[in-house]
């Protein structure tokens, strides 16, 4: 088990939960690295995850009506990132934040298969889990 499944299965407590969080960041990653022009073996296996593994996950199905909503904002706010990427430098601080939203879905998780108090007392904690790129170092990769 790797760094990250460990900290899943702490904060979530709940083995296809943590399969899920995993598809989805495989997916949205590769994602990402398409909209950059990134060159990627993975592009096939992301979108066949996307397709057949993640409607069929246990946990997504049962929890399918919570999950959605998170995810389809997390899509928003990142492609709203993309495009505040050609802002100036407040809208560059704007879509450093908006890019990471997809973490939200891991809190909505946690709220789920922990309850909401754990889910509140531990946003901050699974946030800095994945937010791991520095404002600075963010504005540097894209000028």
């Amino acid at each position: 088990m790797n760094a990250e499944d460990a900290f899943l299965l702490d904060a979530l407590q709940d083995a296809d939960a943590v399969e899920f969080v995993r598809m989805l960041g495989t997916v949205s990653q590769t994602w990402d690295d398409l909209v950059d022009d990134a060159k990627t073996d993975d592009v096939s296996a992301a979108f066949m995850t996307l397709l057949l593994e993640l409607p069929t996950n246990p946990f997504y199905r049962a929890h399918v009506d919570r999950l959605l909503p998170v995810m389809r904002a997390a899509v928003f706010d990142w492609l709203a990132s993309n495009e505040l990427q050609r802002g100036d430098d407040d809208d560059l601080t704007l879509a450093h934040v908006l890019r990471d939203s997809l973490v939200a879905v891991v809190v909505e998780c946690a709220a789920i298969t922990r309850g909401n108090s754990y889910a509140a007392s531990n946003a901050a904690r699974i946030r800095r889990y994945y937010h791991d790129e520095s404002l600075a170092a963010f504005k540097e990769s894209i000028r």
